[in-house]
C-alpha cells in the first residue's frame, strides 16, 4: 500500500516514469482486473473527502454536509444512490498516522467511524441504497467499524475497498 501511494506522488514528465511505471507493472497483479464505471466514480468521490475545500455537488452526487466529519463524506443521487467516502491518511494528521502504526503492529485501527456510519444508515430513508467506500486507512476504518457492529454490514449493498491497508506482522 505504501509503495503504491509513493508511486502515485511520481509526477508525470519528472524523468522518473519509467521508475513509476516499472512499479505500477509489478504492483498490477495485486490490484485486480480492472475496474467498472461504478468503481471509478465511487473511487473520485472517495478522494473528494481528502480535499480541505468541499464541494456540494460533484458530477451528478451532492455532499449531504450534515454528516460530513474528519474521515467521512455521504453523497446522493438522483437515482436513490447514497455513497459513503472515507478518506485514509492525510500526512499532515498525527492521529492518521498513529492509527497507520497501530495497523502496522495490531493489524486494525481504533473503531473511529462505527458511530458516524451507524447515523448515517440510521437517518438513511427505506428504499435508498447505500453504498460505503474507502482508500488505504480508510478500508481499515470501515472494516473495523463492521467487526465492532455487524448490524452495519447488513445495511449496506456493496463496499469498496480501495488500496486496502495491510500489516506484514500480523495475521
Amino acid at each position: 500500500d505504501g509503495l503504491a501511494w509513493l508511486l502515485d506522488k511520481v509526477p508525470r514528465g519528472s524523468g522518473l516514469d519509467w521508475l513509476k511505471g516499472l512499479g505500477q507493472a509489478a504492483l498490477k497483479p495485486f490490484r485486480g482486473d480492472h475496474m467498472s464505471e461504478v468503481d471509478e466514480q465511487y473511487a473520485r468521490l472517495v478522494e473528494q473527502t481528502y480535499h480541505d475545500d468541499k464541494v456540494d455537488r460533484f458530477e451528478h452526487w451532492q455532499r449531504q454536509p450534515e454528516f460530513d466529519s474528519e474521515y467521512v463524506q455521504v453523497f446522493d443521487n438522483d437515482d436513490g444512490h447514497r455513497f459513503v467516502a472515507v478518506r485514509g491518511t492525510k500526512l499532515s494528521h498525527l492521529q492518521d498516522l498513529g492509527e497507520d502504526v497501530r495497523i502496522g503492529f495490531k493489524g486494525r485501527p481504533d473503531n473511529l467511524i462505527g458511530e458516524e456510519l451507524k447515523r448515517v444508515l440510521d437517518h438513511t430513508e427505506p428504499g435508498r441504497l447505500v453504498d460505503v467506500g474507502g482508500h488505504s486507512l480508510g478500508t481499515s476504518l470501515i472494516t473495523e467499524a463492521f467487526d465492532s457492529d455487524d448490524t452495519l454490514q447488513d445495511r449496506v449493498n456493496q463496499t469498496y475497498l480501495y488500496n486496502p491497508a495491510m500489516s506484514p506482522l500480523t495475521e
